[in-house]
């Protein structure tokens, strides 16, 4: 008996520098943590005035049921922009803990567009352009206000992640130069991939 169990514990020993951090492995996994990814829309419009805070200012959805939720990415997509003048237009996203990600400014020079659909995700190849007229598609976050021109200071949207998805995010949207206004005909929506908790279950795996 005595013999059996050294054996037992000298391979436990041998496995166990090849995998590296594995007790942490181990803890995730007896608590069943699942990534999930969930979409949330808000299609009220909003009207972007000439100059100033867009009505509604801000525009709310209200995030719920990821079971201790941890965010690992979120995208936004605003659902039908259109403007006159499209580089006085501003987007900021804050969470239900009040962080901010400013997702457009200073983007798209003076073209009108018409009805565009734009998603802001970190993991987009390219940024809106400066001053040419802007497409529906993907983006990082684009902001051109900042003298360098780069966006440099501001956070992207993996700012949020780390933290809870659940509660009420805002969509800030204002027009800061007195030009012309537009409107964003359907909302926006969230896309939210957080870890949950996953229900715990009494069997146990074995492997081998």
């Amino acid at each position: 008996m005595i013999t059996r169990v050294l054996v037992t514990v000298l391979a436990v020993l041998l496995v166990l520098p090849c995998a590296a951090g594995s007790p942490l492995v181990e803890a995730k996994q007896k608590s069943k943590t699942k990534t999930e990814t969930q979409t949330f829309t808000n299609n009220q419009l909003i009207t972007i005035p000439t100059e100033g805070n867009a009505n509604p200012f801000p525009s709310f959805i209200e995030v719920s049921g990821f079971k201790q939720g941890t965010i690992t990415d979120v995208n936004i997509t605003v659902n039908g922009l259109t403007h006159d003048f499209p580089n006085d237009v501003n987007l900021m996203l804050t969470s239900p803990g009040g962080l901010p990600a400013i997702l457009m400014g200073g983007a798209g020079g003076s073209t009108p567009v018409n009805n565009l659909t734009l998603t802001f995700d970190d993991a987009a190849g390219g940024l809106l352009p400066d001053d040419t007229q802007l497409n529906s598609g993907t983006f990082r976050p684009s902001i051109y206000d900042f003298p360098s021109g780069t966006g440099a200071p501001y956070p992207a949207l993996s700012v949020f992640n780390g933290y809870d998805p659940n509660g009420q995010w805002q969509l800030f949207v204002n027009d800061d130069v007195t030009d012309l206004g537009g409107i964003i005909n359907s909302g926006w929506t969230l896309e939210i991939t957080a870890t949950v908790k996953g229900n715990k279950k009494k069997h146990h795996h074995h492997h081998g």
